[in-house]
């Protein structure tokens, strides 16, 4: 072998060398770039991760669940669904659990509640007390009672309906007004019944809540 023969394979051996490890160190790189790009999975994931799920009001969000409970139903009968009349009362659920004034009084067996506040959220009260203390007629445990007060609020009184339920009575006064109110799994299909224009107390224990149009003035709160 002579001197150009000998250095031609140093150079070939050099270069294969090269080559060899040059692939080593940029070929993971490579391919991360490659999956990063390509891989339609991840990318779907990042861009539900930008995508907020939550619609900013929790009354605008039980709007668009129920339209959507409604459009999905193709026996959903459009000429009597009526929105408005389930927005007023989420109107007066909003007045009663933010705005209704609670005084509450340890009696035997539970607890006497009058509840008042300004106009807009006493008519709400005069709505929602009858509707619930109807849904709640058949609870084994509490007994739901109510009328008006003197001051044009409502009058409620609950008790337990076996007198030895301890527990029970001090379940009533932890809870408070607003607690006991919002128990029951009967308020999502009360809603929906609202919302397709149905009387969500037909063939119960009726209870006079009538949901009227227009809203209420922006001075509601200042009497």
């Amino acid at each position: 072998m002579n001197g150009r023969q000998a250095i031609a394979r140093t150079m070939a051996w050099a270069l294969g060398v090269f080559v060899l490890t040059s692939g080593l160190v940029w070929a993971p790189v490579d391919a991360a770039a490659q999956q990063h790009q390509h891989d339609p999975v991840m990318h779907g994931q990042n861009a539900a991760a930008s995508v907020p799920a939550e619609m900013g009001q929790s009354a605008f969000a039980s709007l668009a669940e129920v339209i959507a409970i409604l459009e999905a139903d193709p026996t959903t009968d459009w000429s009597r669904v009526d929105i408005e009349a389930l927005r007023e009362h989420l109107i007066d659920m909003n007045e009663v659990t933010l705005y209704a004034q609670v005084e509450m009084l340890e009696i035997e067996q539970g607890a006497a509640f009058t509840v008042r506040g300004p106009a807009r959220t006493q008519a709400a009260l005069h709505r929602m007390i009858p509707a619930h203390a109807g849904a709640m007629a058949d609870d084994p445990h509490v007994a739901w009672q109510f009328g008006p007060a003197d001051n044009g609020g409502m009058q409620v009184t609950l008790t337990v309906k076996d007198p030895s339920d301890e527990v029970g009575v001090q379940q009533i006064r932890a809870l408070g007004f607003v607690g006991m109110l919002v128990r029951g799994m009967h308020h999502g299909p009360h809603h929906l019944a609202i919302a397709r224009g149905e009387d969500p107390h037909a063939g119960g224990h009726g209870s006079g809540h009538e949901h009227r149009h227009g809203s209420a003035p922006d001075d509601a709160h200042d009497d």
